[in-house]
């Protein structure tokens, strides 16, 4: 708890990963799993510098929520053969694919052998896909179980991140003085805003939320600090938002759009606790403020763009909340969330919750791809992904991403290395794949429906049923005799090039040509 005014100040604003190593841990966190309940469970294999061996398969490592008993994955797809997951002294992990378990995918890359992840790989998190319907996210998290409180104060989260965030708030509610909110657009400076209220000792009282950048322009006074009837001709009067909220909480969004000559009446607002009414006296007022940007001040002040005394009155106290990409365990978090509640306007929710011995709805392609993404928008933006996929598949019985959410979430997906924010990564098909994604894994495959499978990250059983949705692709069952006849005089017998321009295997001609008793060199017409 925060005892002074100079203990609060010099909080440092969270980052992901910036913590004593003593209090952290390796851990693996639920993403994605067929019954979506579970998403957001823990386990904790690793303490930082330990140098121990782990196993990661169906039954190990076990899960669980603070207070709650652990218990293993226990899906089906996902295999009992273990991959080997060993830690290194600088918070590395080395995982293994000793006994070749197929479908696991690290990063968007199939575990062949071993893939060794770097101490600040596992900081940003890492992505690990068994199957198709299980992801697991490899990342720090605290090392002592945080009980949960009960009360989320309106904001949705467990990363670390959110969990200092409600501690800020909470530290902050009572402090009856101005707060400083900066963070990108779209990360919930204004549930933050209405948190600090709600918990402070004005809660019950007026809470009003301006956007200074929507100010009519040429009245921003009159709508701050009120007008009179005798100010100006066929002017309504207005009691202006200062006032209304006297004794509450005034919410200044956008601060940073303020212009200039506002600003300074603003402070001697601030300061003396006194409004000057367009057309009439002074009137002494009772208003805690708090001002959100998602610009830099500092920067704004340094170019005289902003008054910096309005800046230094501003920030008393400062919370800034982190972007979602630095808190990647909690995208699943919200996704599932979002999702969540669209479906269940369509009472479609139940799609999401399946025994774990059925698979899964949800792709954990999609997932990795969620994850990875860099989130510009935020949570605003995550909502919106959640809300047109949710509108695509309620009716669905495999779960399809349309192209245009495959390209936008293929467009900006951070490098899981230290590389530059922004920089991107080759990206994998979506799951269920589009039919161009289809027809040019089996281009690429010679049409060989395993390997074109496996590139695809799907069972060859579905692919075969996507084949034959397909009108320019055909099984080999569905070549006819005259067009095996015909491409056997063609190309001379030599069978790859009948396959090749037949659209099939090889390997699935021959079998056909058998199975079919066909004789083709006693094959005249």
């Amino acid at each position: 708890m925060v005892t002074s005014y100079r203990d609060l100040t010099t909080l440092k604003p969270f980052q992901s990963g910036v913590q004593n190593k003593e209090d952290e841990a390796i851990g693996l966190t639920i993403v994605l799993h067929p019954d979506a309940a579970r998403i957001g469970e823990v386990a904790k294999p690793f303490d930082i510098g330990s140098t121990a061996t782990r196993e990661l398969c169906r039954f190990e490592p076990k899960f669980s929520r603070p207070g709650e008993k652990s218990v293993d994955l226990n899906v089906a797809a996902v295999s009992r053969r273990p991959l080997v997951m060993k830690a290194n002294v600088e918070g590395a992990v080395t995982l293994s694919n000793p006994r070749a378990v197929s479908s696991v995918v690290v990063e968007g890359e199939a575990l062949k052998e071993s893939m060794e992840i770097s101490a600040d790989r596992v900081k940003r998190g890492v992505v690990i896909e068994l199957g198709k319907y299980v992801a697991l996210l490899l990342h720090r998290v605290n090392k002592k179980d945080e009980e949960p409180s009960g009360d989320d104060l309106g904001i949705r989260g467990e990363s670390r991140c959110v969990q200092r965030l409600r501690k800020e708030i909470l530290d902050i509610a009572n402090i009856d003085d101005t707060v400083l909110i900066s963070g990108e657009t779209g990360v919930g400076k204004d549930l933050v805003a209405r948190a600090i209220h709600a918990k402070s000792k004005r809660a019950g009282r007026a809470y009003l939320c301006i956007n200074m950048g929507a100010l009519q322009s040429g009245m921003e006074n009159a709508e701050l600090f009120g007008i009179g009837k005798r100010a100006a001709t066929e002017v309504d009067e207005r009691k202006g938002y200062f006032a209304s909220a006297d004794g509450g909480t005034l919410f200044l969004d956008e601060i940073g759009t303020t212009k200039p000559e506002l600003q300074a009446v603003l402070l001697r607002a601030i300061e003396n606790k006194e409004i000057q009414r367009v057309g009439h006296g002074p009137l002494k007022v009772d208003v805690r403020l708090i001002a959100a940007t998602d610009s830099d001040l500092t920067a704004a002040v340094e170019q005289g763009r902003f008054l910096k005394a309005l800046f230094h009155r501003l920030s008393r106290f400062h919370i800034r909340i982190a972007p979602l990409r630095e808190r990647p365990d909690d995208i699943a978090r919200l996704f599932f969330h979002f999702l969540r509640g669209e479906l269940r306007k369509r009472g479609s929710d139940q799609k999401l919750f399946k025994d774990a011995k059925e698979p899964g709805w949800l792709p954990a392609s999609l997932m990795s791809m969620l994850l990875r993404y860099a989130w510009k928008g935020n949570v605003r933006e995550l909502q919106n992904v959640a809300a047109a996929l949710a509108l695509t598949n309620y009716n669905n019985e495999f779960f399809h991403v349309e192209s245009n959410i495959v390209q936008l979430l293929g467009s900006d997906i951070v490098s899981a290395d230290s590389a530059p924010e922004g920089e991107t990564k080759s990206f994998r098909p979506s799951y269920p794949p589009t039919d161009d994604e289809v027809i040019q894994a089996m281009n690429e495959n010679d049409f060989n429906a395993t390997k074109a499978s496996e590139s695809l990250h799907i069972s060859r059983d579905y692919l075969l049923k996507r084949i034959s949705r397909i009108p320019s692709l055909r099984r080999p069952k569905d070549i006819t005799d005259r067009e095996i006849i015909d491409s056997y005089k063609q190309y001379n017998g030599d069978f790859m090039a009948m396959a090749k321009a037949l659209r099939i295997s090889a390997r699935g001609l021959k079998i056909q040509i058998t199975n079919r008793g066909l004789l083709l060199d006693d094959r005249t017409d």
